[in-house]
Protein backbone atom coordinates (compact mmCIF):
# COMPACT_ATOMS: atom_id res chain seq x y z
CA UNK A 1 0.00 0.00 0.00
CA UNK A 2 1.27 3.45 -0.93
CA UNK A 3 2.70 5.49 1.93
CA UNK A 4 0.83 8.76 2.43
CA UNK A 5 3.89 10.18 4.21
CA UNK A 6 6.10 9.50 1.19
CA UNK A 7 3.70 11.32 -1.10
CA UNK A 8 3.44 14.25 1.31
CA UNK A 9 7.24 14.33 1.72
CA UNK A 10 7.75 14.52 -2.04
CA UNK A 11 5.24 17.35 -2.28
CA UNK A 12 6.85 19.12 0.70
CA UNK A 13 10.27 19.10 -0.97
CA UNK A 14 8.79 20.85 -3.97
CA UNK A 15 7.30 23.48 -1.73
CA UNK A 16 10.71 25.05 -1.08
CA UNK A 17 10.88 25.90 -4.79
CA UNK A 18 7.36 27.30 -4.96
CA UNK A 19 6.62 30.98 -5.30
CA UNK A 20 3.01 30.33 -4.47
CA UNK A 21 1.63 27.56 -2.27
CA UNK A 22 -2.07 27.10 -1.48
CA UNK A 23 -3.67 24.15 0.27
CA UNK A 24 -7.36 23.79 1.08
CA UNK A 25 -9.51 20.89 2.17
CA UNK A 26 -9.76 19.44 -1.36
CA UNK A 27 -6.65 20.37 -3.34
CA UNK A 28 -3.07 21.52 -3.10
CA UNK A 29 -1.66 23.99 -5.62
CA UNK A 30 1.84 25.40 -6.09
CA UNK A 31 3.83 27.11 -8.79
CA UNK A 32 7.42 28.26 -9.10
CA UNK A 33 10.47 28.59 -11.31
CA UNK A 34 13.01 26.03 -12.48
CA UNK A 35 16.52 25.40 -11.22
CA UNK A 36 18.73 22.30 -10.97
CA UNK A 37 17.40 21.25 -7.56
CA UNK A 38 13.81 21.43 -8.76
CA UNK A 39 14.53 19.12 -11.67
CA UNK A 40 15.61 16.32 -9.33
CA UNK A 41 12.55 16.75 -7.13
CA UNK A 42 10.18 16.69 -10.10
CA UNK A 43 11.84 13.53 -11.39
CA UNK A 44 11.54 11.90 -7.96
CA UNK A 45 7.84 12.83 -7.74
CA UNK A 46 7.23 11.56 -11.27
CA UNK A 47 8.80 8.21 -10.39
CA UNK A 48 6.68 7.96 -7.24
CA UNK A 49 3.51 8.74 -9.20
CA UNK A 50 4.32 6.22 -11.92
CA UNK A 51 5.24 3.37 -9.56
CA UNK A 52 2.05 3.77 -7.51
CA UNK A 53 -0.39 4.64 -10.35
CA UNK A 54 -1.18 8.05 -8.89
CA UNK A 55 -1.55 9.88 -12.20
CA UNK A 56 -5.30 10.62 -11.71
CA UNK A 57 -4.48 12.71 -8.63
CA UNK A 58 -1.68 14.93 -9.99
CA UNK A 59 -1.71 17.58 -12.70
CA UNK A 60 1.70 19.02 -13.69
CA UNK A 61 2.11 21.97 -16.03
CA UNK A 62 5.50 23.04 -17.36
CA UNK A 63 5.44 26.35 -19.19
CA UNK A 64 1.64 26.08 -19.50
CA UNK A 65 1.83 22.62 -21.06
CA UNK A 66 0.40 19.56 -19.29
CA UNK A 67 3.08 16.91 -18.81
CA UNK A 68 2.39 13.31 -17.88
CA UNK A 69 4.76 11.85 -15.23
CA UNK A 70 6.31 9.37 -17.68
CA UNK A 71 7.50 12.21 -19.91
CA UNK A 72 8.95 14.48 -17.23
CA UNK A 73 12.59 13.50 -17.78
CA UNK A 74 12.40 14.07 -21.50
CA UNK A 75 10.42 17.30 -21.11
CA UNK A 76 12.62 19.07 -18.57
CA UNK A 77 15.30 21.13 -20.31
CA UNK A 78 17.40 24.15 -19.45
CA UNK A 79 14.88 26.26 -21.34
CA UNK A 80 12.01 25.37 -18.94
CA UNK A 81 10.97 28.38 -16.92
CA UNK A 82 7.86 27.75 -14.79
CA UNK A 83 5.98 24.81 -13.28
CA UNK A 84 2.52 24.37 -11.76
CA UNK A 85 1.43 21.38 -9.69
CA UNK A 86 -2.09 20.49 -8.55
CA UNK A 87 -2.58 17.59 -6.16
CA UNK A 88 -6.16 16.30 -5.82
CA UNK A 89 -5.46 15.17 -2.30
CA UNK A 90 -9.10 14.74 -1.20
CA UNK A 91 -9.74 12.22 -3.99
CA UNK A 92 -6.43 10.52 -3.26
CA UNK A 93 -6.94 9.99 0.49
CA UNK A 94 -10.60 9.09 0.10
CA UNK A 95 -9.85 6.35 -2.40
CA UNK A 96 -6.87 5.11 -0.42
CA UNK A 97 -8.41 4.96 3.06
CA UNK A 98 -12.18 4.77 2.61
CA UNK A 99 -13.19 3.99 -0.91
CA UNK A 100 -16.60 2.84 0.31
CA UNK A 101 -17.33 6.36 1.57
CA UNK A 102 -18.34 5.36 5.11
CA UNK A 103 -15.73 7.82 6.46
CA UNK A 104 -15.09 11.27 5.02
CA UNK A 105 -11.30 11.39 4.62
CA UNK A 106 -9.31 14.65 4.59
CA UNK A 107 -5.57 15.10 4.02
CA UNK A 108 -3.24 18.00 4.81
CA UNK A 109 0.29 17.80 3.40
CA UNK A 110 1.44 20.62 5.65
CA UNK A 111 0.71 21.05 9.35
CA UNK A 112 0.67 24.83 8.94
CA UNK A 113 -2.03 24.57 6.28
CA UNK A 114 -4.07 22.38 8.60
CA UNK A 115 -3.85 24.96 11.38
CA UNK A 116 -4.73 27.81 9.00
CA UNK A 117 -7.72 26.14 7.29
CA UNK A 118 -10.25 26.49 10.11
CA UNK A 119 -12.82 27.88 7.70
CA UNK A 120 -12.43 24.98 5.27
CA UNK A 121 -13.00 22.47 8.08
CA UNK A 122 -15.96 24.44 9.40
CA UNK A 123 -14.32 25.15 12.76
CA UNK A 124 -14.67 28.93 12.48
CA UNK A 125 -18.47 28.52 12.17
CA UNK A 126 -19.13 25.25 14.02
CA UNK A 127 -22.88 25.84 14.27
CA UNK A 128 -23.27 25.81 10.49
CA UNK A 129 -23.04 22.76 8.26
CA UNK A 130 -19.47 22.13 7.15
CA UNK A 131 -16.80 19.55 6.47
CA UNK A 132 -17.06 18.18 10.02
CA UNK A 133 -20.57 19.23 10.98
CA UNK A 134 -22.45 16.84 8.71
CA UNK A 135 -23.96 13.39 8.90
CA UNK A 136 -20.69 11.50 8.21
CA UNK A 137 -17.76 10.30 10.27
CA UNK A 138 -14.66 12.41 9.57
CA UNK A 139 -10.99 11.44 9.68
CA UNK A 140 -8.32 14.09 9.09
CA UNK A 141 -4.78 13.00 8.16
CA UNK A 142 -2.05 15.57 8.89
CA UNK A 143 1.51 15.15 7.64
CA UNK A 144 4.21 15.62 10.35
CA UNK A 145 1.62 15.58 13.13
CA UNK A 146 2.86 13.59 16.15
CA UNK A 147 -0.18 12.77 18.28
CA UNK A 148 -3.76 11.94 17.46
CA UNK A 149 -7.10 12.82 19.06
CA UNK A 150 -10.81 12.56 18.37
CA UNK A 151 -14.14 11.06 19.42
CA UNK A 152 -16.80 8.63 18.18
CA UNK A 153 -17.32 10.45 14.86
CA UNK A 154 -14.13 12.52 14.48
CA UNK A 155 -10.45 11.53 14.27
CA UNK A 156 -7.39 13.70 13.65
CA UNK A 157 -4.37 11.49 13.01
CA UNK A 158 -0.83 11.65 11.59
CA UNK A 159 -0.33 10.52 8.01
CA UNK A 160 0.17 6.72 7.81
CA UNK A 161 -1.07 6.31 11.37
CA UNK A 162 -1.03 2.54 11.85
CA UNK A 163 -2.05 2.19 15.50
CA UNK A 164 -5.65 1.58 16.48
CA UNK A 165 -7.63 4.69 17.30
CA UNK A 166 -9.47 5.31 20.57
CA UNK A 167 -12.04 2.78 21.74
CA UNK A 168 -14.80 5.33 21.13
CA UNK A 169 -13.98 5.73 17.42
CA UNK A 170 -17.02 4.64 15.36
CA UNK A 171 -18.64 3.21 18.52
CA UNK A 172 -21.60 5.60 18.74
CA UNK A 173 -21.95 8.75 20.81
CA UNK A 174 -23.72 9.12 24.15
CA UNK A 175 -24.65 12.71 23.32
CA UNK A 176 -28.19 13.39 22.09
CA UNK A 177 -28.98 13.60 18.35
CA UNK A 178 -29.90 16.97 16.77
CA UNK A 179 -33.66 16.36 16.59
CA UNK A 180 -33.84 15.67 20.33
CA UNK A 181 -31.83 18.79 21.23
CA UNK A 182 -33.92 21.04 18.99
CA UNK A 183 -37.06 20.09 20.93
CA UNK A 184 -35.63 22.00 23.90
CA UNK A 185 -33.40 24.67 22.31
CA UNK A 186 -35.26 27.32 20.31
CA UNK A 187 -33.27 28.64 17.34
CA UNK A 188 -34.40 32.16 16.42
CA UNK A 189 -32.03 32.93 13.56
CA UNK A 190 -32.24 33.54 9.82
CA UNK A 191 -29.03 31.56 9.34
CA UNK A 192 -29.62 27.80 8.99
CA UNK A 193 -27.82 26.12 11.89
CA UNK A 194 -26.92 22.52 12.58
CA UNK A 195 -26.79 21.76 16.28
CA UNK A 196 -24.98 18.43 16.48
CA UNK A 197 -22.33 18.08 19.23
CA UNK A 198 -21.76 14.43 18.29
CA UNK A 199 -19.74 15.48 15.24
CA UNK A 200 -17.23 17.47 17.33
CA UNK A 201 -17.08 15.18 20.35
CA UNK A 202 -13.58 14.63 21.78
CA UNK A 203 -13.09 11.61 24.03
CA UNK A 204 -9.68 10.08 23.27
CA UNK A 205 -6.11 10.93 22.38
CA UNK A 206 -4.18 14.12 23.08
CA UNK A 207 -7.27 16.33 23.37
CA UNK A 208 -5.29 18.99 25.29
CA UNK A 209 -2.69 19.62 22.58
CA UNK A 210 -2.42 22.98 20.80
CA UNK A 211 -3.65 21.59 17.48
CA UNK A 212 -6.87 20.47 19.19
CA UNK A 213 -7.64 23.98 20.49
CA UNK A 214 -10.04 25.01 17.66
CA UNK A 215 -11.72 21.61 17.93
CA UNK A 216 -12.21 22.13 21.67
CA UNK A 217 -13.71 25.56 21.02
CA UNK A 218 -16.12 24.23 18.39
CA UNK A 219 -17.15 21.33 20.61
CA UNK A 220 -17.69 23.63 23.59
CA UNK A 221 -19.90 25.97 21.56
CA UNK A 222 -22.08 23.05 20.48
CA UNK A 223 -22.32 21.81 24.07
CA UNK A 224 -23.12 25.18 25.65
CA UNK A 225 -25.79 25.88 23.04
CA UNK A 226 -27.41 22.54 23.92
CA UNK A 227 -28.06 24.01 27.39
CA UNK A 228 -29.46 27.35 26.20
CA UNK A 229 -33.13 28.27 26.04
CA UNK A 230 -33.09 30.57 22.99
CA UNK A 231 -30.44 31.28 20.37
CA UNK A 232 -30.49 34.45 18.26
CA UNK A 233 -26.80 34.76 17.34
CA UNK A 234 -23.39 34.11 18.85
CA UNK A 235 -23.71 37.53 20.47
CA UNK A 236 -27.12 36.81 21.98
CA UNK A 237 -28.35 33.65 23.65
CA UNK A 238 -30.85 33.35 26.50
CA UNK A 239 -30.91 31.26 29.64
CA UNK A 240 -34.32 31.23 31.32
CA UNK A 241 -33.54 29.89 34.75
CA UNK A 242 -33.98 31.37 38.21
CA UNK A 243 -32.69 34.50 36.49
CA UNK A 244 -33.50 35.31 32.88
CA UNK A 245 -30.18 36.37 31.38
CA UNK A 246 -28.81 37.23 27.96
CA UNK A 247 -25.25 36.18 27.25
CA UNK A 248 -23.04 35.24 24.28
CA UNK A 249 -21.15 32.27 22.83
CA UNK A 250 -17.81 33.78 21.82
CA UNK A 251 -14.79 31.51 21.72
CA UNK A 252 -12.21 34.08 20.56
CA UNK A 253 -8.99 33.72 22.54
CA UNK A 254 -10.41 31.13 24.94
CA UNK A 255 -8.35 28.05 25.72
CA UNK A 256 -11.06 25.67 26.84
CA UNK A 257 -9.78 22.75 28.87
CA UNK A 258 -10.50 19.10 28.21
CA UNK A 259 -11.91 18.62 31.72
CA UNK A 260 -14.54 21.30 31.03
CA UNK A 261 -15.62 19.51 27.85
CA UNK A 262 -15.76 16.19 29.69
CA UNK A 263 -17.98 17.61 32.43
CA UNK A 264 -20.24 19.38 29.93
CA UNK A 265 -20.57 16.22 27.84
CA UNK A 266 -21.49 14.13 30.86
CA UNK A 267 -24.00 16.76 32.00
CA UNK A 268 -25.74 16.99 28.62
CA UNK A 269 -25.81 13.21 28.14
CA UNK A 270 -27.43 12.89 31.59
CA UNK A 271 -30.02 15.63 30.95
CA UNK A 272 -31.11 14.38 27.53
CA UNK A 273 -30.95 10.77 28.63
CA UNK A 274 -33.96 11.24 30.93
CA UNK A 275 -37.48 10.45 29.77
CA UNK A 276 -38.40 14.12 30.18
CA UNK A 277 -35.23 16.24 29.61
CA UNK A 278 -37.04 19.48 30.50
CA UNK A 279 -36.64 18.92 34.26
CA UNK A 280 -32.87 18.16 34.44
CA UNK A 281 -32.14 20.84 31.82
CA UNK A 282 -34.04 23.42 33.85
CA UNK A 283 -32.17 22.46 37.01
CA UNK A 284 -28.81 22.95 35.26
CA UNK A 285 -29.94 26.21 33.61
CA UNK A 286 -31.14 27.53 36.98
CA UNK A 287 -27.65 27.27 38.41
CA UNK A 288 -25.84 28.51 35.29
CA UNK A 289 -28.11 31.57 35.11
CA UNK A 290 -26.94 32.51 38.59
CA UNK A 291 -23.26 31.85 37.91
CA UNK A 292 -22.82 33.38 34.44
CA UNK A 293 -21.91 37.01 35.14
CA UNK A 294 -19.23 37.67 32.51
CA UNK A 295 -21.51 38.15 29.51
CA UNK A 296 -19.99 35.12 27.78
CA UNK A 297 -21.34 31.67 28.59
CA UNK A 298 -18.19 30.01 27.27
CA UNK A 299 -16.15 31.65 30.03
CA UNK A 300 -17.94 29.55 32.63
CA UNK A 301 -15.35 27.44 34.46
CA UNK A 302 -15.11 23.72 34.92
CA UNK A 303 -15.86 24.10 38.64
CA UNK A 304 -19.09 25.99 37.87
CA UNK A 305 -20.28 23.43 35.33
CA UNK A 306 -19.41 20.53 37.61
CA UNK A 307 -21.17 22.17 40.57
CA UNK A 308 -24.28 22.87 38.48
CA UNK A 309 -24.29 19.27 37.28
CA UNK A 310 -23.92 17.78 40.77
CA UNK A 311 -26.58 20.09 42.20
CA UNK A 312 -28.96 19.22 39.36
CA UNK A 313 -28.53 15.50 40.00
CA UNK A 314 -29.19 16.03 43.72
CA UNK A 315 -32.28 18.20 43.19
CA UNK A 316 -33.60 15.91 40.48
CA UNK A 317 -34.29 13.17 43.04
CA UNK A 318 -36.48 15.50 45.10
CA UNK A 319 -38.31 16.80 42.04
CA UNK A 320 -39.02 13.26 40.85
CA UNK A 321 -40.22 12.23 44.33
CA UNK A 322 -42.68 15.15 44.41
CA UNK A 323 -43.79 14.42 40.86
CA UNK A 324 -44.35 10.81 41.89
CA UNK A 325 -46.77 11.89 44.65
CA UNK A 326 -48.58 14.21 42.26
CA UNK A 327 -48.62 11.44 39.69
CA UNK A 328 -50.33 9.02 42.06
CA UNK A 329 -52.94 11.64 42.98
CA UNK A 330 -53.69 12.39 39.35
CA UNK A 331 -53.80 8.68 38.55
CA UNK A 332 -56.40 8.17 41.27
CA UNK A 333 -58.50 11.01 39.81
CA UNK A 334 -58.32 9.46 36.36
CA UNK A 335 -59.45 6.08 37.70
CA UNK A 336 -62.41 7.77 39.40
CA UNK A 337 -63.32 9.50 36.16
CA UNK A 338 -62.99 6.24 34.25
CA UNK A 339 -65.18 4.47 36.81
CA UNK A 340 -68.00 6.97 36.22
CA UNK A 341 -67.87 6.32 32.47
CA UNK A 342 -67.75 2.52 32.82
CA UNK A 343 -70.71 2.71 35.20
CA UNK A 344 -72.59 4.69 32.59
CA UNK A 345 -71.89 2.01 29.96
CA UNK A 346 -73.29 -0.63 32.34
CA UNK A 347 -76.27 1.58 33.14
CA UNK A 348 -77.12 2.07 29.46
CA UNK A 349 -76.74 -1.65 28.72
CA UNK A 350 -79.11 -2.46 31.60
CA UNK A 351 -81.52 0.20 30.37
CA UNK A 352 -81.66 -1.31 26.89
CA UNK A 353 -82.26 -4.79 28.32
CA UNK A 354 -84.98 -3.44 30.64
CA UNK A 355 -86.78 -1.75 27.78
CA UNK A 356 -86.67 -4.98 25.82
CA UNK A 357 -88.19 -6.83 28.77
CA UNK A 358 -90.92 -4.20 29.05
CA UNK A 359 -91.75 -4.58 25.36
CA UNK A 360 -91.99 -8.37 25.71
CA UNK A 361 -94.22 -8.05 28.80
CA UNK A 362 -96.44 -5.56 27.01
CA UNK A 363 -96.93 -7.82 24.01
CA UNK A 364 -97.50 -10.82 26.26
CA UNK A 365 -100.01 -8.87 28.31
CA UNK A 366 -102.00 -7.92 25.22
CA UNK A 367 -102.33 -11.52 24.11
CA UNK A 368 -102.86 -13.12 27.52
CA UNK A 369 -105.51 -11.00 29.13
CA UNK A 370 -107.99 -13.81 28.97
CA UNK A 371 -111.43 -12.46 28.20
CA UNK A 372 -110.18 -9.53 26.15
CA UNK A 373 -108.04 -11.78 23.99
CA UNK A 374 -110.90 -14.27 23.56
CA UNK A 375 -113.27 -11.50 22.58
CA UNK A 376 -110.81 -10.20 20.05
CA UNK A 377 -110.33 -13.67 18.55
CA UNK A 378 -114.02 -14.66 18.57
CA UNK A 379 -115.22 -11.43 17.05
CA UNK A 380 -112.65 -11.58 14.26
CA UNK A 381 -111.05 -8.29 15.24
CA UNK A 382 -107.54 -9.66 14.69
CA UNK A 383 -108.10 -9.94 10.96
CA UNK A 384 -110.14 -6.80 10.52
CA UNK A 385 -108.59 -3.74 8.77
CA UNK A 386 -108.75 -1.83 12.03
CA UNK A 387 -106.87 -4.62 13.85
CA UNK A 388 -104.21 -4.79 11.14
CA UNK A 389 -103.73 -1.03 11.35
CA UNK A 390 -103.39 -1.29 15.11
CA UNK A 391 -100.67 -3.92 14.76
CA UNK A 392 -98.77 -1.87 12.17
CA UNK A 393 -98.85 1.16 14.46
CA UNK A 394 -97.63 -0.99 17.33
CA UNK A 395 -94.78 -2.36 15.16
CA UNK A 396 -93.72 1.14 14.09
CA UNK A 397 -93.89 2.30 17.70
CA UNK A 398 -91.62 -0.53 18.85
CA UNK A 399 -89.04 0.20 16.13
CA UNK A 400 -89.05 3.98 16.64
CA UNK A 401 -88.94 3.75 20.45
CA UNK A 402 -85.91 1.44 20.30
CA UNK A 403 -84.12 3.74 17.85
CA UNK A 404 -84.72 6.74 20.10
CA UNK A 405 -83.46 4.87 23.18
CA UNK A 406 -80.35 3.70 21.30
CA UNK A 407 -79.68 7.21 19.95
CA UNK A 408 -80.05 8.74 23.40
CA UNK A 409 -77.84 6.14 25.07
CA UNK A 410 -75.10 6.33 22.42
CA UNK A 411 -75.06 10.13 22.39
CA UNK A 412 -74.88 10.24 26.18
CA UNK A 413 -71.99 7.75 26.24
CA UNK A 414 -70.17 9.56 23.43
CA UNK A 415 -70.38 12.86 25.26
CA UNK A 416 -69.21 11.26 28.52
CA UNK A 417 -66.22 9.54 26.91
CA UNK A 418 -65.19 12.69 25.02
CA UNK A 419 -65.47 14.77 28.19
CA UNK A 420 -63.37 12.20 30.08
CA UNK A 421 -60.54 12.36 27.54
CA UNK A 422 -60.69 16.13 27.30
CA UNK A 423 -60.53 16.99 31.00
CA UNK A 424 -58.06 14.17 31.74
CA UNK A 425 -55.58 15.57 29.21
CA UNK A 426 -56.03 19.16 30.36
CA UNK A 427 -56.14 18.78 34.13
CA UNK A 428 -53.24 16.37 34.68
CA UNK A 429 -49.74 17.85 34.48
CA UNK A 430 -47.62 14.91 35.58
CA UNK A 431 -48.98 12.14 33.37
CA UNK A 432 -48.24 12.15 29.62
CA UNK A 433 -51.20 12.36 27.25
CA UNK A 434 -50.30 9.00 25.71
CA UNK A 435 -50.39 7.34 29.12
CA UNK A 436 -53.76 8.92 29.94
CA UNK A 437 -55.24 7.65 26.66
CA UNK A 438 -53.77 4.21 27.25
CA UNK A 439 -55.28 4.04 30.76
CA UNK A 440 -58.71 5.11 29.52
CA UNK A 441 -58.68 2.66 26.61
CA UNK A 442 -57.57 -0.28 28.74
CA UNK A 443 -60.13 0.39 31.49
CA UNK A 444 -63.28 1.05 29.44
CA UNK A 445 -62.75 -1.50 26.69
CA UNK A 446 -64.67 -4.32 28.38
CA UNK A 447 -67.49 -2.04 29.50
CA UNK A 448 -67.78 -0.87 25.93
CA UNK A 449 -67.75 -4.47 24.64
CA UNK A 450 -70.48 -5.43 27.14
CA UNK A 451 -72.59 -2.45 26.09
CA UNK A 452 -72.18 -3.18 22.37
CA UNK A 453 -73.00 -6.86 22.91
CA UNK A 454 -76.14 -5.93 24.86
CA UNK A 455 -77.05 -3.42 22.18
CA UNK A 456 -76.65 -6.03 19.43
CA UNK A 457 -78.75 -8.65 21.21
CA UNK A 458 -81.53 -6.34 22.36
CA UNK A 459 -81.56 -4.58 19.01
CA UNK A 460 -81.84 -7.85 17.13
CA UNK A 461 -84.72 -9.08 19.34
CA UNK A 462 -86.49 -5.71 19.31
CA UNK A 463 -86.31 -5.43 15.51
CA UNK A 464 -87.73 -8.95 15.09
CA UNK A 465 -90.59 -8.21 17.50
CA UNK A 466 -91.40 -4.98 15.66
CA UNK A 467 -91.26 -6.82 12.35
CA UNK A 468 -93.59 -9.64 13.48
CA UNK A 469 -96.05 -7.17 15.01
CA UNK A 470 -96.00 -5.08 11.84
CA UNK A 471 -96.54 -8.22 9.70
CA UNK A 472 -99.46 -9.35 11.85
CA UNK A 473 -101.17 -11.48 9.17
CA UNK A 474 -98.05 -13.59 8.70
CA UNK A 475 -97.50 -13.79 12.46
CA UNK A 476 -101.12 -14.85 13.17
CA UNK A 477 -100.86 -17.64 10.62
CA UNK A 478 -97.72 -18.91 12.36
CA UNK A 479 -99.59 -18.82 15.66
CA UNK A 480 -102.63 -20.59 14.21
CA UNK A 481 -104.92 -17.62 14.80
Amino acid sequence: MISVSNVCAAVAKLRSYAEKYNENINNLYMNGYFDDGLNKQLEFLAELITENSLSPYFVLNIDDEIVVPEDIKSTITHSCAEFELTFKKKEFIQELCSGAGDVDEVLYCCIESFSADLGGLGLSLPLEEGAINNAQNTRIHVYQMKNCFGGPKLAVVPADHSESLGEDWLSGSKLPPPDKILKHVHIVSSTPLKLNPQQFELTWGDVSCELAKPFRQAFAKQLFLSLCTNYYSDERVELKGVKHIETSLKEDGLDLKAELLSSLSECIAWCYGKEDPDIPLQLVIDRLSLECNSGNLMEVTYQTVNFAFEQAKSNYRFVIAKRSDDYRKELKEIYNDIQSVTDKFAEKAFSLASELLKSLLTIGFIFTVGTVSKAVVNNGLLHSPEGQMLFKLAGVFLGVSFFIRWLNASADLKVSEKALRSWSNKLHNHIPTEEVDQLINSQIIWSKVFYLTSLAITGLVQVHIAYFVYKSEFTLKLLGL
